[in-house]
């Protein structure tokens, strides 16, 4: 099994476009529901909440990178839009990520189970 990816594994254009789906898939209401449901993070314990909905999938992809958990979290996005209409299905095509490894299940810090292919969070 490989490791999980990283920033230094992404190109900018691959961060970039990640991002771009999110944002043009979720609002703030149904990011942090996914969030909290798929990975069993609670969004404002790990950014700051107050600066727009483009800066908090900003700073999550950043955190997501930066704890090699970026592959889990497009899974997850991905598992939540199953027959998206088409302005959310940017990132159901995203082929910025590879997401063919089943992740195993852990447990947060917070008691919740949640997919994960590494011993890092989420």
């Amino acid at each position: 099994m490989s490791a999980p990816l990283s920033g230094h594994e992404l190109s900018s254009e691959q961060i970039a476009a990640v991002k771009d789906a999110l944002v043009k898939s979720f609002n703030l209401d149904r990011f942090t529901m996914m969030v909290r449901r798929r990975l069993g993070l609670r969004i404002a314990d790990e950014v700051g909440v107050d600066s727009g909905f483009r800066k908090v999938v900003d700073d999550f992809v950043e955190l997501a990178i930066e704890q090699a958990w970026v592959e889990q979290l497009v899974r997850a996005a991905r598992a939540e839009l199953p027959g998206a209409p088409e302005s959310s299905r940017s990132l159901c095509s995203c082929k910025s990520i590879r997401t063919s490894r089943r992740p195993r299940q852990t447990t947060t810090r917070t008691g919740f189970r949640n997919s994960c292919a590494s011993g890092r969070r989420p």
